[in-house]
């Protein structure tokens, strides 16, 4: 319980505002911790009548822009302002009745903080033949809060908290008692590893919905993921059920198996089964509905969803295009819903990106990959999170993420506010936790401590540029162990201030929390096998290259290691 108190109240933790993403799992976090039991029983599709691929179209978001001249409609370069767009035919928008767009909502600002429990040590029965490195038990969760607004939407963040927090304690503690006693006697060691995340899907003044991913894994088990999704009405906090939202089951049972059909990577027989047992877990934004990380649109089935729940959005808000690369809006305010869709052409290769074409208002823009920043070594579009939307005071952006191998990313802003998209800058990485344009994280590749990557805090500007907000990037990485004491001063990770001098002793169990990029210093955190020697967090000064603390850094840790 101690360690729930100092989660909950010091706060000594990463911080970050989210007032958007957020993921939350129902599923097996109040007792013993575990993945929930998913069901793995399948069944037929709906037999009523034979599903169709209702969402199907002549283009979807693999599906690679023409390279006739004749049927490309603008060909743009780096400076596409100055290109022309020819008008061509285009399918028909949902109607705008089944959608209606406002701004009238208020944010709910949520605070995320995540508490991490460690503990490691070097495995004298493990290969060492590619370095030095800890076994650990490693188990973490986000601590949400409320700051401001509903009461309703506090309680329920703070009950979640509570429940996770005293079901990964308990957890931590067993773990780590059985990796004690096989260090005390020589024994080979373990590794454990469980991840609890909360992403919010929606945080205003209508509906609060966020999805909890669990991330499982043990030497020699299989790893595994579970996702959940909860919805509440912020007014009261009451939950919102899918009776609440989808008035046609059957109609509804029939759409999510043709769309799944259509982008495949889910089994759409699975997700059937699962609206049909009453355990459909969904969330909600305010275009549509997420099942296990897919987007289902609801523009043009208000046959089948309550409109209600969407449409309605704060001032400032981020969309997704899902799995399709599409999208359907209103984004000039005219009344009448839009649509934009991104696709590429990989030409003769099939890897390489050769052009993106971006369809909206009935145009087509093509853009050649050789006119823009690294654009020709991508190989797609982002297929994990995706490309958005962002809406910063009224004014609409495209951020376009582009993938290579899974591994490198490129995101493309466009103003999309006129008849064309206007490029405007690009970035090597990708945005998340990005439900808020004035606060979201791109991650950035650091080798200050080996190789890892750190998440630092943007914002979209009005003229859509994206500003960093702090040098201080955060994250959680590591073990490390210390060689010999090292110097530095206690650190205060939350309101950034440095305190007294202190030596971080031999031996040490540490993980890197921080690292100011202008100031150069790194923060660590240290980890104890008992919970009453804990330490404060620490700085040490680097030269922002090979040195910590004055010592070199392998010299000075176990456990660096660097990537290709």
């Amino acid at each position: 319980m101690k360690k729930i108190v100092a989660a909950l109240l010091c706060m000594a933790v990463l911080s970050t505002c989210v007032a958007c993403t957020s993921d939350k799992s129902s599923g097996n976090v109040g007792g013993k911790i575990g993945l929930p039991s998913g069901e793995t029983e399948t069944t037929e599709a709906p037999t009523e009548t034979e599903p169709t691929d209702t969402t199907e179209t002549d283009e979807t978001s693999d599906t690679s822009a023409s390279s006739d001249p004749t049927e490309t409609e603008t060909e743009a370069t780096g400076s596409i302002t100055e290109s022309e767009t020819e008008t061509t035919e285009t399918t028909a928008a949902p109607s705008s009745s089944d959608l209606v767009v406002s701004h009238d909502l208020k944010v709910e600002n949520i605070g995320k903080t995540r508490d991490v429990m460690k503990y490691g040590a070097v495995d004298s029965h493990r290969n060492q033949d590619y370095g030095i490195f800890l076994s650990d038990v490693d188990v973490e969760y986000d601590v949400m809060t409320a700051e401001g607004g509903s009461s309703s939407v506090k309680r329920i963040l703070d009950e979640y908290t509570w429940h996770n927090a005293d079901a990964c304690s308990r957890a931590f503690e067993k773990k780590r008692e059985e990796f004690v006693n096989l260090e005390k006697t020589g024994s080979e060691l373990f590794d454990y590893t469980y991840r609890m995340g909360c992403e919010i899907i929606r945080a205003d003044s209508q509906i609060l919905s966020f999805c909890t991913t669990i991330y499982y894994y043990e030497t020699n088990e299989d790893s595994r993921t579970s996702r959940t999704y909860e919805n509440y009405r912020s007014s009261d906090g009451s939950e919102i059920l899918l009776s609440d939202v989808v008035k046609d089951q059957d109609a509804f049972a029939n759409y999510l198996y043709s769309y799944l059909k259509t982008v495949g990577g889910e089994d759409p027989n699975e997700a059937v089964s699962r609206i049909q047992g009453g355990d459909f877990s969904f969330g909600m934004t305010y275009d549509g509905i997420y099942y296990n990380g897919i987007k289902i649109p609801v523009a043009g089935y208000g046959d089948i969803f309550d409109m209600s729940y969407f449409g309605s959005t704060p001032k400032s808000f981020t969309l997704s295009l899902g799995s399709e690369n599409k999208l359907v809006w209103d984004f000039n305010g005219d009344g009448v819903l839009d649509e934009l869709e991104l696709s590429v052409n990989n030409g003769s290769s099939q890897y390489d990106v050769e052009s993106v074409t971006i369809s909206l208002y009935g145009k087509k823009t093509v853009l050649h990959a050789s006119d823009f920043e690294e654009m020709d070594w991508m190989e797609e579009l982002d297929p994990f999170d995706g490309s958005h939307v962002m809406c910063v005071n009224g004014k609409y952006y495209l951020l376009m993420t582009m993938d290579c191998e899974g591994e490198d990313y490129y995101t493309y802003i466009f103003d999309i506010n006129g008849e064309t998209p206007v490029f405007v800058e690009c970035f090597e990485s990708k945005p998340s936790s990005a439900l808020d344009p004035n606060h979201f994280l791109v991650s950035e590749r650091v080798e200050i401590m080996g190789t890892m990557f750190m998440d630092f805090e943007y914002a979209l500007t009005e003229d859509g540029h994206i500003k960093k907000l702090s040098t201080m990037a955060k994250c959680h990485r590591g073990l490390f162990m210390t060689i010999m004491p090292l110097t530095g001063n206690e650190y205060d990770i939350v309101t950034d201030t440095v305190g007294a001098e202190m030596e971080l002793p031999s031996s040490a169990r540490v993980e890197v929390i921080g690292y100011d990029t202008e100031s150069g210093l790194l923060i660590l955190r240290a980890y104890s096998r008992f919970d009453d020697a804990e330490m404060p967090d620490i700085a040490l000064k680097t030269d922002k290259n090979s040195t910590i603390a004055g010592k070199k850094r392998e010299e000075a840790f176990i456990g660096i290691m660097f990537a290709d």
